[in-house]
């Protein structure tokens, strides 16, 4: 089922998650009472029970969450399943999920081919992150 509406107006959750060669990131953003709580984790593969390891986290005002995933063009994502481009031979992948607008749900995945807006998203979520880290495990 592919997101129908246009425009994001309440989030439930999301998940961007980003792998490559050597490493995998993600992005997790859940509400609470404050707003917008964005978690940023590293995964590290080395004996552990949870290799998802927390670096950094924020809480953003909720509004101001929506209208970024919506400038981001986040609601014309749903469905996009980018190939990994012929000739190329290293890259990054990505899988987003989103619920929103109570039960609808946004999917999209790729291999190093980007929604329109994926590239811009996660420089804010980066800069969300590195900016406001409540985190005391995460770097400032």
């Amino acid at each position: 089922m592919f997101f129908k509406k246009i425009k994001i107006d309440s989030l439930e959750s999301m998940t961007l998650g980003i792998t490559g060669m050597r490493s995998k990131e993600e992005y997790e953003a859940l509400p609470t009472e404050a707003g917008v709580e964005l978690s940023y984790y590293v995964y590290y593969y080395s004996n552990v029970d949870d290799p998802r390891v927390l670096q950094g986290r924020t809480v953003v005002d909720m509004e101001e969450f929506i209208a970024l995933l919506n400038e981001c063009n986040v609601p014309k994502w749903d469905g996009f399943s980018g190939k990994h481009p012929k000739g190329v031979h290293d890259g990054y992948m990505f899988n987003f999920k989103a619920v929103v607008n109570g039960d609808e749900k946004i999917r999209a995945d790729g291999s190093e081919n980007f929604p329109n807006g994926y590239h811009e998203l996660v420089r804010k979520l980066r800069d969300l992150i590195r900016e406001n880290n409540i985190c005391e495990d995460g770097e400032k």
